[in-house]
């Protein structure tokens, strides 16, 4: 709790101290969504509109999730400051887990303020993932399974850059790659086949293929399965890369390279 009231208490002062600048990045961040929804919708003739609208929100997600842990620890490396967090009480997956569950709660406040007006601007039916039971507990086992997959995949690559310092670097392609590669911007029907390979192994792919039948009236049960198993096979394969990765480090000396 005292690491969890930490993070929480850095990233308040650091909201504060910005205030500007965080406001300047929400609108910029609110006329690109605004544009994507609309350049989309019109692509697609406005079919799919509240799957786009809840891709984007979750994408929001997928800038600070996966490249959330990687900054952290190019971060401490930079400074220096990594090796006394390894001698702290405080185990380093320990903290970055807290500073994980910081960045949701400040990205969930994210969502409200760029949701909200996106919503009351194109108004997208969304009660179509709530229009009966069985569609509701699905939609909210794929999102709650596509956040934790965001997450995972961020403390995967994070443990890879342990060993390989630069592959921090490649986040923001990965990010831009979920965008418009998982089926939010382009349906998954119009790809061509290589690139629905691509987007069966992205983040965020198989769970909007499963949001995309609901809004269609499917529920494509073999999705929303496999979307579950992802997200905890990503998340596991990232809690123990990690610990490997550290292990690694600090028997060869690289636990404070950058």
């Amino acid at each position: 709790m005292f690491v969890l009231r930490a993070e929480f208490l850095k990233f308040i002062y650091d909201v504060k101290k910005y205030r500007f600048n965080y406001a300047m990045g929400l609108i910029s961040t609110l006329i690109f969504l605004m544009g994507l929804y609309w350049g989309a919708g019109e692509i697609n003739k406005g079919s799919g509109g509240a799957t786009l609208f809840v891709g984007l929100i979750l994408w929001i997600f997928a800038s600070d999730a996966i490249s959330d842990a990687s900054d952290h620890l190019f971060e401490e490396r930079y400074y220096g400051t990594i090796e006394q967090l390894s001698i702290t009480k405080y185990s380093l997956l320990s903290i970055f887990m807290a500073r994980f569950l910081a960045v949701f709660v400040f990205s969930l406040l994210e969502i409200v303020f760029l949701g909200l007006p996106l919503y009351f601007i194109f108004s997208p039916d969304l009660g179509v993932f709530f229009s009966n039971f069985r569609f509701t507990f699905i939609s909210i086992i794929v999102t709650i399974s596509l956040i934790i997959t965001l997450y995972g995949f961020g403390l995967f690559l994070a443990a890879i850059g342990l060993k390989f310092k630069k592959v921090g670097a490649l986040s923001g392609i990965i990010r831009y790659l979920i965008l418009f590669f998982s089926g939010i911007i382009i349906p998954y029907d119009s790809m061509p086949y290589f690139l629905k390979i691509i987007s069966s192994i992205l983040p965020m792919g198989i769970g909007i293929r499963a949001l995309s039948g609901l809004e269609k009236g499917v529920v494509y049960t073999h999705l929303v399965l496999f979307c579950a198993l992802y997200s905890l096979l990503i998340l596991f394969a990232g809690i123990i890369l990690f610990r490997m990765g550290i292990r690694h480090v600090k028997k060869t000396g690289e636990y404070s390279a950058y």
